[in-house]
């Protein structure tokens, strides 16, 4: 008798611990990355920041861009050729040239 009150009082106990409990079956991930330009867009300069550092888009050569950006919680680097020019860590725009 005492046994299967100890088990019932047990079996409760979780109950109310699950019942309180936010359980929405969704992967939670230790890993964030974030871009402050939003993603690939070359023609802004942004920062992707994760928990190994920070990632700042950059002008590989006059006509060549380093974009950086996240994919899912990763981030990833993109080599993106600029018609106009790269200047400051970002594609120059048409309107910006002419």
């Amino acid at each position: 008798m005492k046994r299967m009150m100890l088990i019932i009082a047990s079996l409760m106990a979780i109950s109310l611990l699950l019942v309180s409990c936010n359980i929405t079956g969704n992967a939670v991930s230790p890993y964030t990355c974030t871009d402050s330009d939003g993603g690939r867009n070359p023609g802004v300069q942004g920062t992707v920041k994760n928990k190994i550092g920070s990632f700042m888009d950059e002008c590989r050569d006059a006509k060549t861009l380093h974009e950086n950006y996240c994919k899912g919680n990763v981030q990833r680097l993109e080599t993106v050729p600029c018609g106009y020019g790269c200047e400051k860590g970002a594609c120059v725009s048409y309107f910006a040239k002419y």
